[in-house]
């Protein structure tokens, strides 16, 4: 088993407690941009991540907190960070970077997750594919490219 596939089991073990219904905030001091955390990490954003003078805010569009040096720190690399998973990213898997919950995150390899980023034909057959079945769910996404075929999905969006 690669290190990744090995530190994603130890994750999925990690969480299997942590699994429950969605929360949703929002703070007005964040402009009410609704921030959404499962039991697990609500708990930690509030006892953990703003603990002392470290008020959250919103930065390039993730949840994160600036401390005492003026760095600012993601809330989802925090939760990852706790784990102690290094040399990884985080990845939010429904591309909305206020959610939080532990099911919508996903480690990856830094060359894997820049590659997922950068490429702007798959974000767009996504974004379309999303908008046109309702589903925001990628690997949903994924598991129907490799139904269809990546290559005859340029052409034909009508399958969606």
């Amino acid at each position: 088993m690669t290190s990744e596939g090995r530190q994603q089991t130890e994750l999925k073990e990690f969480l299997i407690e942590g699994r429950s219904n969605t929360i949703i905030h929002q703070f007005s001091d964040l402009h009410n941009i609704p921030c959404v955390f499962d039991l697990r990490s609500e708990r930690i954003f509030f006892t953990e991540f703003t603990k002392g003078n470290n008020k959250p805010i919103i930065y390039d569009g993730y949840l994160a907190r600036k401390n005492d040096y003026g760095n600012v720190q993601y809330f989802h690399r925090f939760l990852f960070n706790k784990l102690k998973i290094k040399d990884k990213q985080v990845h939010h898997i429904n591309m909305n970077k206020t959610d939080n919950r532990f099911e919508n995150l996903k480690i990856m390899d830094g060359k894997k997750h820049e590659i997922h980023h950068s490429n702007r034909r798959y974000w767009k057959a996504f974004e379309t594919w999303s908008y046109k079945t309702g589903n925001d769910n990628e690997d949903a996404f994924n598991e129907w490219l490799i139904e269809k075929g990546e290559d005859d999905q340029e052409d034909d969006d009508e399958d969606y």
